[in-house]
């Protein structure tokens, strides 16, 4: 029965490991890709066919 119980937590410690990791990988990529919008929205780094777009989606991206 002990093995049992041991093992469960031993299972549950790792999951919870695992999501905490998971979730900082996250926030990371996510504040990366943040702010590489932002510069792009700054230096307006796209082709020039499609600056209407770029534009609108930055506007509406850097007011919220």
């Amino acid at each position: 029965m002990f093995t049992t119980v041991r093992s469960t937590l031993i299972t549950l410690a790792v999951l919870a490991s695992g999501c905490f990791v998971l979730g900082e990988a996250h926030s990371r990529i996510v504040l990366h890709l943040d702010g590489a919008t932002k510069q792009q929205c700054f230096t307006q780094d796209w082709p020039a066919p499609q600056h209407e777009a770029h534009v609108a989606f930055c506007n509406t991206y850097l007011n919220n």
